[in-house]
């Protein structure tokens, strides 16, 4: 609630005044306010009217201190506030664009490590991108999106074993052929592993136009045959079973660069509206095919729209190559510090005038400097 100075009228004529305040009268009648200890608070807590019983069950009631049980809180004037363990602040962030981060999950926000102390402080890391999303960027209407290119039911299951990781409001999976939504509200009230995901049905049919399953399993499975004679060099990942706009093959190295100008011409003769995504590292590498208009950046932009952010106020963080599909846009970037050797080497080849930025902190807390570093953290 907020407080104008101003006393409502009464049909009677009588002034009434806010709840809350009190008063003491002066010679031409008007009301004014005390000086008390309430009134050099920089919040004051209104008398407490009750909580509508249909929402009882609903809210939790914060009160201003432990021994008021007011249900209200009056601020002095228009603005940016924040209600956090039953204290009113000034937050002028919120008066500020929202930012939509759009980061990879696997080695970006979080990461893996035998060693203890070494999981401990990745951990932290981790904990406290979380702490600053939750407590100040969301509360801005900033919106957390997670491109990967695990699945839904993958990432839900990090979800719950990685607790300290921030809460996504968008989920990109499967390279770009699926969108999620987390429904509004779930971030506060209910657990988001336990809340059924809305999948972006608009997006998926945008998929469908001019993509045939069958065809792109078939132009996929003629890679077994080319190049599995001298032994296994082609496994299957996905068959569209889970995620029908994309086939997915584990390709060894020694055949990729082959298999990659058969693969091509298998799609051109069969006139499928299909692209060849390669990511992962190593001797063994992931071969996606997509349709051609889906993809992590592609993704991304729908997203971007359906928000209605501005270019300039989206960033991207990555930290392999699998993550150029989406650093490799107009909006900025961040490449974290411990990024894998062949994404570095990619930063360096790119004339970018400054939209990529490479950190000096890993991981999560490489996230947030890159951020700080665009002029997006606040």
């Amino acid at each position: 609630r907020l407080d104008d100075g101003s006393d409502e009228e009464g049909s009677n004529g009588s002034s009434k005044k806010s709840r809350g305040s009190s008063s003491s009268s002066s010679t031409n009648g008007s009301s004014r306010r005390s000086s008390s200890t309430d009134d050099v608070r920089w919040y004051h807590p209104l008398a407490d009217d009750g909580t509508p019983a249909d929402l009882v069950k609903a809210v939790k009631v914060d009160t201003p201190d432990k021994s008021d049980k007011s249900a209200c809180y009056l601020m002095r004037w228009p603005g940016g506030w924040k209600l956090q363990s039953g204290t009113i602040t000034k937050f002028n962030t919120v008066s500020r664009p929202p930012v939509l981060l759009c980061s990879d999950i696997d080695g970006t926000m979080v990461n893996q490590d035998p060693d203890e102390k070494e999981q401990f402080w990745m951990d932290a890391r981790t904990r406290e991108l979380q702490e600053y999303w939750e407590s100040s960027a969301c509360l801005a209407r900033s919106v957390l999106v997670y491109n990967t290119g695990r699945s839904k039911g993958q990432l839900i299951w990090l979800l719950k074993e990685k607790p300290m990781l921030a809460v996504p409001d968008v989920l990109i999976t499967a390279v770009g052929t699926k969108i999620w939504y987390l429904p509004e509200g779930m971030r506060a009230f209910q657990d988001p592993t336990q809340v059924e995901w809305i999948e972006d049905k608009n997006w998926a049919l945008r998929l469908d136009e001019g993509w045939d399953l069958q065809q792109a399993l078939a132009a996929c499975g003629e890679m077994f045959k080319a190049f599995n004679k001298d032994g296994e060099r082609v496994k299957w990942l996905d068959k569209g079973e889970e995620h029908p706009h994309r086939v997915a093959l584990q390709v060894n190295t020694l055949v990729l660069n082959d298999l990659m100008d058969q693969l091509q011409q298998n799609i051109d003769k069969r006139n499928l509206q299909g692209r060849i995504i390669i990511s992962g590292a190593g001797d063994w590498r992931y071969v996606d095919v997509v349709h051609k208009l889906a993809g992590k950046l592609e993704a991304l932009e729908w997203v971007r729209q359906v928000y209605g952010v501005p270019m300039e106020r989206v960033a991207t963080a990555g930290d392999s190559c699998n993550d150029i599909l989406m650093l490799d846009g107009k909006c900025p970037a961040i490449i974290v510090g411990n990024a894998q050797e062949e994404l570095v080497k990619w930063y360096h080849e790119q004339n970018d005038h400054g939209r990529i930025v490479l950190t000096d902190k890993p991981e999560a807390a490489g996230v947030l400097e890159g951020l700080a570093r665009h002029g997006l953290y606040g």
